[in-house]
């Protein structure tokens, strides 16, 4: 990416999922209107946001992009994260998504040791315009994410830790 100063760049895939694509392209689970609709608000006000939206990239680049990004916006209507998020985290790029108070809660049900330690900032398609300002107003709180994203990672993705616990299952 050609970065330019004083811009923000935020990772939000949607192209390349033909199977969920609604006739105008856009993706109703992810609620990419309302993120598009956010950011030409946000751009119209002034901001300098730019949306990187892959497309035809093979997973190993994805990284690529994602560790170039500000911060993802991820999906504003099935409640859950998918891998974007996760692989986000682990490269300490915040994210923004809407996660269900009882996906949540049967969450921690299974994982009750990372209680506290969800990393994303919740957001509907109601306040996706204001979550969006609030991250490209304040680097601290960007940062603080970004922290917060590297500790969830490095504690959920603990791959000895999976691998085991697999193992376990299997057996």
């Amino acid at each position: 990416i050609d970065k330019k100063e004083g811009s923000i760049y935020i990772i939000h895939s949607y192209a390349a999922d033909k199977n969920r694509l609604q006739a105008d392209g856009l993706n109703p689970i992810k609620g990419t209107k309302y993120i598009l609709d956010a950011i030409d608000m946000l751009n119209n006000e002034g901001y300098r946001i730019h949306l990187i939206n892959p497309t035809n990239i093979n997973q190993k680049d994805m990284r690529f992009l994602q560790l170039q990004a500000d911060f993802c916006v991820e999906e504003l209507f099935y409640g859950w994260w998918g891998s974007t998020p996760l692989e986000c985290a682990a490269l300490g790029v915040p994210s923004i998504l809407y996660i269900d108070p009882k996906f949540e809660e049967y969450w921690y049900t299974n994982f009750p040791e990372f209680k506290g330690y969800i990393p994303f900032l919740n957001t509907t398609h109601n306040n996706i315009y204001s979550n969006i300002k609030l991250l490209c107003d304040n680097p601290d709180i960007l940062d603080d994410l970004s922290r917060k994203s590297l500790i969830f990672a490095e504690k959920f993705l603990d791959p000895l830790k999976n691998a085991q616990s697999l193992l376990s299952i299997l057996k």
